[in-house]
């Protein structure tokens, strides 16, 4: 795994050295800080975790609201926040936080009692909401896996997992009309990216273009 990091991290580095060589002592940080985290908790018994589901999740909570007071509006989003040279998501902390919190809940109660798993949903929309409100489309559909992952891996029950599917697919049109018109075109581009080919589509059409002539070999 370490020798797939470094690789796959050398070959971004040399592709961002090739246009942007000001950012490669940032991504050099990075990578050190992001390594050291790695080794550090490869080395720790998970299970010190499973009494600190509820402290993971408001640390969550915090993080997800902290770009509200301490970060700038970028483009029409808050998301980040600074601390000193650098420039940090929350909600990319969040992601393995809330897979933890998520995961100790739900191995501590039965998810075949309906009452927990509604208890759980309420525990959910709160990092959804401030994920989607910041606004970050990309993050809010991968905290909504993690979600889902968790709970098809419980013991709920079949039946609760269809009715919430079919009370998801309910509020798919009220959610459609609270995304950004951004955000529906990207939505709209990748169910149909010849519908704006040298707009929203266009990358999505030069990616197939790009993997066509390269066919196997590249």
């Amino acid at each position: 795994i370490v020798l797939c990091i470094i690789f796959i991290f050398s070959l971004g580095l040399t592709i961002l050295y090739s246009v942007a060589p000001d950012f490669v002592a940032h991504q050099l940080i990075y990578f050190a800080l992001g390594l050291a985290l790695f080794f550090l908790f490869s080395h720790l018994d998970y299970r010190i975790f499973q009494g600190l589901p509820l402290i993971l999740y408001f640390l969550s909570i915090i993080l997800l609201v902290s770009p509200f007071f301490l970060g700038k509006v970028t483009r029409g989003a808050s998301r980040w926040i600074t601390i000193g040279p650098f420039t940090l998501q929350p909600s990319e902390a969040v992601k393995p936080l809330l897979i933890l919190s998520l995961a100790g809940f739900v191995a501590s109660r039965n998810l075949r009692n309906l009452k927990n798993l509604l208890l759980l949903l309420l525990l959910f929309l709160p990092i959804a909401f401030l994920v989607f409100y910041q606004p970050a489309l990309g993050s809010m559909l991968v905290v909504l896996v993690i979600f889902l992952a968790i709970v098809l891996m419980s013991d709920m029950k079949p039946g609760h997992f269809f009715l919430a599917l079919f009370f998801g697919g309910l509020l798919l049109p009220l959610i459609w009309r609270f995304l950004a018109d951004y955000q529906k075109k990207r939505v709209l581009a990748f169910l149909n990216p010849r519908g704006d080919p040298l707009g929203s589509g266009y990358h999505l059409i030069q990616s197939k273009i790009a993997v066509g002539s390269g066919r196997i070999f590249g």
